[in-house]
């Protein structure tokens, strides 16, 4: 099989494994169990035909897969500028002496980011509210998708993101921001019987950012159903 064949949940918990997140992780930000992470691992590498878990997400990256988007926006460089600079870098050559200097320096950064994460993590802005809450019931219908925030955010720049864990709601217009910066809210539609997920900063989008500083809020999901 191909990558293709892989669902959201599989492609989303190889991209995270790409990322450098381990398995408790990765159940963490999807909202699953260990043992939850690993079935979905386990399906990919057979559906991919790799032995090993790593080298399934190292597939899937080569081949460019990811989730499905439907809200996302981010303040910052343009597509044009990084485009420029991603094709300069490309047509530069970098002698073997500079090359191995600019290894040892990214290697130490790990280090240095890994043994940091826990309190650059607690530094980052957090989801406290949504309407629906998770596990909500609500009546099928319109209505308006709402997330919070413990601090204002910046403004034009969101990311509302389907993850596979359930269908994405209908919705139309653009995400509105509220008057004290904390809050998004866009208008959806609910179908009766049908049981829905929403990220928020969810996968690689990242569009939920602080107003000062401008940091990536942590990722959140929230799932709910119209009667």
């Amino acid at each position: 099989m191909t990558a293709d064949s892989l669902t959201d949940g599989e492609r989303h918990c190889l991209q995270l494994l790409a990322q450098g997140y381990d398995i408790k992780s990765i159940a963490a930000e999807c909202g699953l169990s260990v043992n939850a992470v690993n079935e979905r691992l386990r399906s990919a590498r057979a559906k991919l035909g790799t032995t090993s878990s790593r080298a399934a997400a190292r597939l899937l990256a080569q081949t460019g897969g990811a989730p499905q988007k439907i809200w996302d926006n981010k303040s910052g460089i343009s597509s044009a500028t990084a485009t420029r600079h991603a094709a300069g870098f490309g047509r530069r050559v970098w002698p073997l002496g500079v090359l191995a200097m600019l290894t040892a320096v990214a290697l130490a950064a790990v280090l240095i980011s890994s043994n940091h994460a826990e309190p650059a993590l607690a530094a980052l802005p957090r989801f406290v509210a949504s309407y629906p809450v998770d596990g909500a019931v609500i009546a099928p219908g319109p209505f308006t998708l709402r997330v919070t925030f413990d601090r204002p955010m910046a403004p034009a720049s969101y990311s509302f993101v389907a993850t596979g864990l359930g269908t994405y709601p209908q919705c139309q217009g653009k995400p509105v921001q509220s008057a004290d910066g904390r809050s998004y809210s866009l208008r959806c539609q609910a179908a009766s019987g049908t049981a829905y997920a929403v990220g928020f900063n969810h996968a690689r989008f990242r569009g939920f950012r602080a107003a000062q500083g401008g940091a990536p809020a942590q990722s959140a999901v929230i799932r709910f159903r119209a009667r």
